[in-house]
């Protein structure tokens, strides 16, 4: 089912986050790695095999601050993203041509300068369904449409436990059990998505994910070089 809501409040907390026109603050490069080239995510952009060749191991370590490798594995792009601001539980990371990605426990809720973004996701109780690798919730997925008038399309997701599998974090391997969440849309628009997440079989943490933004950008890869 699409609804038009109104923006006014979820406005304030994006406006709080720098995700709207509320201000003139800009986002910084990565510069404390050494070799590593922030690439925009663009239809042109490098190969994102590319990117990750400059991270090396040693390049990674050396690091000393939070930053993610973000990659459109539809758009063979990717990019390194620095944590910008953590604000009401919602962390901003972003590039350093200001793309945005804005997760809450890891999870997306919000992406900004993409194109055809991810305006506002709500999933409640989906944290607790991963952590026990089961559960059946309700995702909320929100759009901007021409006008400027927010689109939501709401789905019924299945989450289940697909398996233990190892994730190479260049610089570290982490031991995860990886959760899919299986999405279907409760009315006639919206497409079927789904969302992977490998969490850390000692720590509990989404070291990776693999989550659905929109019909024209499909899926957002997301991984937590450094903590």
């Amino acid at each position: 089912m699409i609804k038009i809501l109104s923006l006014r409040s979820k406005l304030l907390t994006l406006c709080a986050l720098g995700l709207s026109a509320c201000g003139n603050s800009d986002a910084q490069s990565l510069g404390q790695i050494a070799g590593a080239i922030a690439t925009q995510i663009t239809s042109d952009a490098p190969d994102a095999d590319d990117v990750r060749a400059q991270l090396t191991p040693a390049v990674v370590a050396a690091v000393e601050e939070p930053f993610l490798l973000v990659s459109l594995p539809a758009r063979d792009a990717s990019a390194t993203f620095r944590l910008f601001a953590n604000i009401d539980g919602r962390t901003d990371w972003r590039g350093s041509d200001g793309i945005s990605v804005v997760t809450a426990q890891d999870i997306v809720v919000a992406t900004r300068g993409l194109g055809a973004d991810l305006f506002l996701a709500e999933a409640a109780g989906l944290r607790n369904a991963l952590a026990i690798g089961s559960g059946t919730i309700a995702r909320h997925h929100s759009h901007l449409d021409g006008e400027n008038r927010e689109i939501v399309q709401q789905y019924q997701c299945n989450v289940s436990v697909a398996g233990v599998e190892t994730v190479d974090l260049i610089a570290r391997i982490v031991a995860t059990r990886r959760i899919d969440e299986a999405c279907q849309p409760t009315g006639r628009d919206g497409e079927a998505f789904t969302n992977n997440y490998w969490i850390g079989i000692d720590d509990g943490l989404i070291w990776q994910s693999n989550q659905w933004i929109s019909d024209d950008i499909a899926y957002i890869m997301i991984q937590h070089l450094k903590r």
